[in-house]
């Protein structure tokens, strides 16, 4: 990490001025894990001292008040390119920040004047380009602008990698140096995500029985390997009928709803299954709490911020063992092969019938996740700003 840069360093600003940054993103009026790092990001930067403004990709629609934003610049585009964006009209900045990777093919197209910032959260889709079963790519176009965005990130002044994972990809992948790399974890808001009572009233809302429930938060893209969820819950149904899955996350990839419907008919779990398409900001916490074990088969992934956000909630975590999730998870998880449901079936038995288990893994959680702060977060961005100025600005440079 990079912590110990100066925010402002010495030729790159006057003293008495703050660093203005341009922070790139497109201001959804959704609540998701981008938009929530972009507004906690903001939010923390502001209190170290960096001043930021925020431009929008989205064309149109309602905007939002968000905490200590500052102005937001509403850039014309068709609904396409608000995630790849190709041309845009740039404010002045000392330096412009692009929140997501998809956005960096504007770096080959029309960059900014300025140096420029780049959080990469993954390149899942470019890694798995050409994997007839677990490609992103919908349409021709997505694939080209992916690829665009790709050759955009080695222009970039400096890259911030969720992971070490990540970095290791844009290493490997793209050819990109490691000392144009910062690896920034995600974070949590510890506030909104910790231990508490939880209110029962979110049951009846949702339709969750009072079981004990394993709960998934995520999407259902093929690389999240829900299969292997369902089949852990046949597994563990052989022993606790009582156990129900609730899976979080709306069904925004094509035929994969339908394919685990079927899927868990088959298994006869289907009754068992709580499909939760989109919940209130404020009630997810909630059914962290109440979850007697947080669950995530995915074979790929960047970071992996619903572990973090479980964890904070003192609720006992398993997942594969895949590079990130172990990075993030370290010892405070159970850790098993993605691929196997009995072997996902034996821990979360482990956790349901062990009282001494479930406590120490609370516990532990607890420990891992309270080093994932947004002031963490902001500060380590702040710095990788300084070394970016420092060596854009300084004339003995």
């Amino acid at each position: 990490m990079r912590a110990g840069i100066a925010v402002r360093p010495p030729g790159a600003h006057p003293p008495d001025k703050r660093l203005d940054v341009c922070l790139l993103d497109d201001y959804q009026p959704s609540i998701t894990g981008t938009s929530r790092y972009v507004e906690q990001l903001t939010a923390n930067l502001r209190q170290v001292g960096v001043r930021v403004e925020r431009c929008s990709t989205q064309p149109g629609g309602a905007m939002r008040t968000v905490l200590n934003a500052g102005r937001v610049f509403r850039l014309d585009l068709p609904t396409f390119f608000t995630t790849f964006p190709v041309r845009l009209r740039w404010p002045r900045a000392d330096l412009y920040h692009l929140t997501t990777q998809t956005y960096a093919g504007v770096l080959v197209l029309s960059p900014p004047p300025g140096p420029v910032v780049v959080t990469v959260h993954d390149i899942i889709p470019y890694l798995l380009r050409n994997s007839r079963t677990l490609t992103h790519y919908t349409h021709a176009a997505h694939r080209i602008f992916d690829g665009l965005a790709m050759h955009g990130l080695r222009r970039a002044q400096a890259l911030l990698a969720d992971s070490e994972y990540t970095s290791h990809c844009l290493q490997s992948e793209l050819g990109i140096p490691a000392s144009r790399i910062h690896v920034v974890p995600l974070a949590v808001d510890h506030e909104r995500f910790r231990p508490k009572t939880s209110d029962m009233n979110w049951r009846d809302k949702y339709r969750v029985p009072e079981v004990p429930f394993m709960l998934y938060v995520g999407s259902e893209q093929p690389r999240k390997n829900v299969p292997t969820l369902l089949r852990a819950l046949e597994v563990v149904h052989r022993t606790r009928r009582d156990v129900c899955l609730v899976k979080v996350g709306s069904p925004q990839h094509g035929s994969a709803r339908g394919e685990l419907l079927a899927l868990a008919a088959g298994l006869g779990v289907l009754d068992n299954v709580i499909w939760i398409d989109n919940i209130a900001d404020d009630d997810l916490p909630l059914l962290y709490n109440a979850a007697a074990v947080f669950v995530s088969a995915s074979v790929y992934e960047g970071f992996g911020l619903p572990i973090v956000e479980a964890m904070a909630c003192g609720t006992p975590v398993v997942c594969a063992n895949t590079a990130a999730f172990s990075e993030v998870a370290g010892d405070a998880a159970l850790l098993v092969p993605a691929q196997d449901p009995c072997a996902f079936a034996r821990a979360i038995l482990s956790v349901l019938d062990n009282p001494g288990v479930r406590n120490h893994m609370s516990a532990s959680g607890l420990r891992q996740s309270a080093g994932f702060t947004w002031h963490r977060t902001a500060v380590e961005t702040a710095a990788a700003y300084g070394e970016v100025t420092q060596t854009a600005y300084d004339p003995t440079r």
